[in-house]
């Protein structure tokens, strides 16, 4: 089966400024993974930010890219009053800033563990039972080329 269509194949993102955090304390993003017309979508909102001037509509474009798949998250905590934020993928603007959610977007389009980084990330599962989903730790790049470059080495 497809890992896009598989409702259990999910994977941990942490931001790099939360990769040293103990794996208990580490705030986590889980992510279904995409389909590749969602994947393609992605993408082509952040193309559309080139042309945005407005401050209101990038920030708009950028979180709801990076809610796209967004199934859960763990230790996320109000700093105001230390409790747990529930899950809700809305208030994804709530958790994290925009430079944030263009890392979060960098990573979900790439879907695949760093296999270092993986082991700085990776929390324990909840269950003895079921393995911790793989985590995604690139590093935060926004524009993902749709196509290879058809220039040629002599038009570079």
């Amino acid at each position: 089966m497809p890992l896009a269509l598989d409702p259990k194949e999910r994977f941990e993102v942490c931001l790099e400024s939360d990769k040293d955090k103990p794996p208990e304390t580490r705030p986590v993003f889980v992510y279904h993974y995409l389909t590749g017309r969602q994947w393609r979508e992605i993408a082509r909102r952040q193309d559309e930010l080139d042309d945005i001037s407005a401050g209101a509509d990038v920030a708009d474009l950028t979180y709801e890219s990076a809610q796209t798949g967004l199934v859960d998250w763990r230790n996320m905590i109000d700093p105001a009053t230390g409790e747990s934020i529930a899950f809700d993928s809305d208030r994804l603007d709530d958790v994290v800033g925009v430079i944030e959610a263009q890392e979060l977007i960098a990573k979900l389009l790439r879907q695949l563990p760093n296999r270092e980084d993986k082991k700085k990330c990776v929390s324990p599962s909840d269950s003895a039972t079921e393995p911790s989903a793989p985590t995604v730790l690139a590093p935060p790049t926004v524009k993902i080329p749709l196509a290879p470059d058809r220039r040629s080495k002599s038009n570079v």
